[in-house]
């Protein structure tokens, strides 16, 4: 099975290139090499990925072999378009940001899961056409300048503990025909955002 290792604390993606990551039923691996590792997709750089992200010794996944924390910093853009496939992302750490876009279309599933951190969205949270976004047992918090946004057939979903967070201080809108957005757990706590 394909996989990226890499031996430092910081996986960096930078340029404006895409680098395309493996087809189901493939599911490469990204390892990151040492503790407190952090993935960071840079301004213009596209990772297309089909497969997990993990921080963890399972074979397979995206992630940290040598240790539980693996933390993920978005600027660009984390895309999952195979339908009926997609890609996991299992983070072990207290904070992960999103400035960039992270997404799910054409029918593809993107999940996001951190047991003990918060994802801060101040960029583009998108499904559409039949995309699934989801977030497990993920605090979330959506910025001022943060758009959650689920478009023509697609659903961004949160599956949030009660006592974690989620709060929106920016859009969160589903739009076109079937788009919605789906709450489990807990309700959203709108800090003067926009939900429509």
């Amino acid at each position: 099975e394909p996989r990226l290792s890499f031996a430092g604390e910081t996986l960096r993606f930078s340029g404006n290139g895409v680098v395309d990551i493996g087809t189901q039923p493939a599911r490469p691996a990204i390892l990151a090499g040492l503790d407190n590792g952090r993935i960071i997709n840079g301004p213009g750089h596209t990772l297309r990925v089909a497969g997990r992200l993990y921080a963890g010794r399972i074979a397979g996944f995206v992630g940290n072999e040598t240790s539980r924390n693996l933390a993920l910093t978005n600027e660009g853009v984390i895309t999952s378009e195979e339908r009926g496939a997609g890609l996991s992302v299992r983070l072990n750490s207290d904070s992960h940001f999103n400035s960039g876009t992270i997404q799910a279309v054409d029918g593809a599933q993107f999940s996001i899961s951190s047991q003990k951190g918060t994802l801060f969205n101040s960029g583009l949270s998108v499904a559409r056409g039949g995309g699934d976004l989801r977030l497990f047992d993920t605090s979330f918090v959506n910025e001022t300048a943060g758009v959650v946004r689920a478009v023509n057939d697609a659903a961004i979903e949160f599956h949030v503990d009660p006592d974690q967070q989620l709060e929106n201080r920016g859009l969160v809108e589903a739009i076109g025909a079937g788009g919605r957005i789906v709450m489990s757990g807990k309700q959203l706590d709108n800090q003067g955002g926009g939900v429509v």
